[in-house]
Formats: C-alpha cells, sequence, structure tokens
C-alpha cells in the first residue's frame, strides 16, 4: 500500500516516530519534508520555517502516544514547503503556541493526561491546517517525489 517506485527503487512511504539517521530506517514527517524537497536527509528543512518545523515535530513524536495517527499529518507536509523567510514567522508563531499551550480542556480532563495531549495535539493540527498556504506552487523537480508520497496516502 505505502510501497512506490522513484527513479527504479522502491520506497516506503510511511511517517515514522522521530528523526533518523539514514532514510533507510524511516523517516519522520519532517524528514519527508526534506526529501520532497530535494534538501539533504534532515528533520530540520531550510525549506520549512522554525515554528512550524517545530510544531511538525512536536505533532509527529507525539501522535502515537496520545491515539493519533501520524499518517493523518500527510495533507499538511506539502504545505510546509516554502514558509521559511516569507514573512509569517509572528503570525504563525502566536496562533501555534496559543493552540499547544493554551486549549480549552474540558471539566475533569487532567492537564498532563493523555486526553489533553490528545486535545493540545489537535488544537494544534487543526491551527496549522489553518495558517499554513492552502497551495503550494513546487518547482517541477520536486513533483514527482510529492506525487508519490501523496498517492501512498491514499
Amino acid at each position: 500500500m505505502n510501497d512506490y517506485l522513484h527513479n527504479n527503487k522502491a520506497i516506503r512511504y510511511l511517517i515514522s516516530h522521530s528523526n533518523h539517521d539514514h532514510p533507510r530506517d524511516g523517516r519522520c514527517s519532517l524528514e519527508w519534508v526534506s526529501y520532497i524537497a530535494g534538501e539533504r536527509h534532515s528533520a530540520l528543512p531550510e525549506c520549512v520555517s522554525g515554528e512550524v518545523r517545530n510544531a511538525g515535530i512536536w505533532l509527529n513524536d507525539v501522535a502515537g502516544g496520545c491515539g493519533k495517527d501520524r499518517e493523518s499529518l500527510r495533507p499538511l507536509l506539502l504545505r510546509m514547503i516554502g514558509t521559511a523567510g516569507d514573512g509569517k514567522y509572528i503570525e504563525r508563531a502566536i496562533a501555534i503556541n496559543e493552540s499547544r499551550y493554551n486549549p480549552t480542556l474540558p471539566p475533569g480532563v487532567a492537564v498532563f493526561s493523555r486526553e489533553a495531549t490528545a486535545i493540545r495535539w489537535q488544537s494544534l493540527y487543526d491551527t496549522l491546517d489553518r495558517i499554513l498556504p492552502r497551495e503550494v506552487e513546487l518547482p517541477p523537480k520536486m513533483l514527482d517525489r510529492a506525487l508519490a508520497f501523496c498517492k501512498a496516502g491514499s
């Protein structure tokens, strides 16, 4: 389901927990962004702004522990490309911090519980979905990788 050929090589397009020293060990969400953008293997892609990158890393790493599916991050990843240096850092940083650290918890939900983490996760996911660009214009060299990544998630 998630295996596709790219340049005659089978690639497993699963989003893994944490970062990896080498792509053969898996790729976290931001390592996939680096791959699609044609950057070196890294969880710190240069094409993604710092506040968006940190939010993406947190969503990726916390997903399994709070009952969320890491694969649900897939729709946001292409939209992260190009956020570095686009002049929207402060606006996004405020929105991200508000959603991650100040979500409204229902009565009786302990602040450090799994349920509270799931609420924070969804709040941050929804915020990124709202503040990231709806359309991203990718250069031709990224399109093959981006299309294969998107097909793997369908």
